[in-house]
């Protein structure tokens, strides 16, 4: 594809878990007409519950990108977005890439809530932990130390509690099944999470991951220390 003398490889990929928007393909094809792709082609696949589509083409190289080309493309991310259709841009070499591993944060990505948070709140300790939050994002506190400090206030706090509110995390949709895709292509699935494998081994063990990477709460008994292991 790439060898194309004078032609960069354009890829503009859609990807929901219901049926895909019919009725805004004619435009987004226009857009990318408008944007200079020639040699357009379209191709649809399933993987499990997803529906992907993938618009392939190419732009000249020696023009240069039409002036309106980002305000565009981010419109039409904004617009599928807002349509809880995902979509990726990509180009030259990079549009026949084909990753070996994917990498996802758990907290407020693959799941809906910030895990620690809601530990803290279950144990009363929400509004303390939100001021420690607030000082960190204000620059009073790197991210380890705002993390020691939150830690700490669940000293006492009973091991069970933590997997209590791991059971309550609610995974986001379509999660499950974009792991499960990138899995079926040979693409190794990997949690990489500030949160800490005592809440979140519930919720993990629905989802087709490879390996989990996570803090671990230091504790004596069956009670948190407050202290990070």
């Amino acid at each position: 594809m790439s060898g194309l003398r004078g032609l960069t490889p354009q890829r503009f990929t859609l990807v929901s878990t219901g049926e895909l928007p019919e009725h805004l393909l004619p435009d987004i094809a226009s857009t990318l007409t408008h944007l200079g792709w020639v040699r357009r082609t379209e191709e649809r696949t399933q993987y499990a519950d997803l529906n992907v589509l993938h618009y392939r083409g190419y732009t000249p190289t020696l023009i240069a990108p039409h002036g309106d080309s980002e305000r565009l493309l981010t419109e039409l991310r904004s617009g599928l977005t807002a349509l809880s259709v995902a979509c990726s841009y990509l180009s030259g070499k990079y549009t026949e890439f084909v990753p070996t591993r994917a990498v996802f944060d758990m907290d407020a990505t693959v799941i809906a809530e910030e895990s620690l948070d809601q530990l803290a709140t279950h144990c009363g300790h929400g509004p303390a932990c939100a001021a420690i939050t607030e000082r960190a994002m204000a620059g009073e506190l790197d991210f380890a130390a705002a993390l020691r400090e939150r830690v700490a206030l669940l000293a006492g706090t009973p091991v069970a509690a933590c997997r209590e509110i791991g059971r309550q995390l609610t995974v986001r949709r379509g999660a499950i099944e974009v792991m499960g895709a990138l899995q079926a292509h040979g693409c190794d699935v990997v949690i990489a999470s500030g949160g800490f494998h005592q809440i979140i081994t519930p919720v993990v063990a629905k989802l087709p991951v490879d390996q989990v990477v996570a803090n671990t709460f230091a504790v004596s008994g069956e009670h948190l220390t407050g202290a990070v292991d």
